[in-house]
């Protein structure tokens, strides 16, 4: 009987560890996303269309024209202007897991306007890797690289 117990409590511990580090895993990914969106409004300041675009996963820079996405970008910033803050107000996790897609959703406040904004970013590699962005303006909505019919790469 004394081995029953030992074995539930091993078991129940080996249970309880293992959801902390899953639940410990999303946290960090959904952390990561939000010092993704830091990094991205970073370059978008410093007016580094190029740095975001080079630095975004592969899904991004695959499914745009590069010298179309870098002159979107610098249309954008004019229209727009500085990005000031990013109000996050939702980060979601899908698959949900060690590895996938996590975005975070909120609003941007820019020179011209606030705006709601989203960005995903895969999180295979270490560091969160722009895979889409989506900016609601007040005539349109700005998704890059947009939807190409694939989920994964």
């Amino acid at each position: 009987m004394s081995g029953i117990k030992v074995f539930l409590i091993v078991g129940t511990t080996v249970v309880v560890a293992g959801v902390s580090i899953a639940c410990n895993n999303v946290h960090r990914q959904r952390r990561s996303a939000a010092e993704g969106v830091v990094r991205l409004q970073a370059a978008w300041n410093r007016g580094a269309c190029e740095e975001i675009f080079d630095n975004a996963d592969g899904y991004f820079r695959r499914n745009q024209v590069r010298d179309n996405r870098l002159r979107q970008c610098a249309e954008l910033r004019q229209q727009l202007g500085s990005w000031h803050s990013f109000q996050v107000k939702q980060t979601v996790t899908w698959p949900v897991g060690p590895v996938g897609i996590v975005w975070a959703s909120g609003t941007a406040d820019f020179d011209h306007g606030t705006h709601p904004f989203r960005a995903d970013f895969n999180m295979k590699s270490s560091t969160a890797r722009l895979w889409n962005m989506r900016l609601e303006l007040e005539d349109r909505v700005v998704q890059i690289p947009g939807f190409s019919g694939r989920l994964v790469d």
